[in-house]
């Protein structure tokens, strides 16, 4: 049988600092630039509705830099 991993992120604790963004286009050799919506060059992407901020992510990592670097 297959297992699959889920990420709980608590969005209370964002700040919107974009760290997870840059670890995850670091990781995965991208383009640096800041983008609001996930694409072939943006795999994590940080949107803020009302003042909360919430992480979009691809999901396609075994092992995620992009949730390490969150604090």
């Amino acid at each position: 049988m297959l297992k699959k991993k889920a990420l709980l992120i608590d969005l209370t604790l964002c700040v919107g600092c974009n760290a997870c963004q840059a670890a995850c286009k670091e990781a995965n050799n991208l383009p640096a630039e800041k983008k609001k919506t996930l694409s072939p060059t943006s795999y994590t992407a940080l949107q803020e509705f009302d003042g909360v901020y919430v992480r979009r992510m691809c999901q396609h990592c075994e092992d995620p830099t992009c949730a390490s670097v969150c604090r």
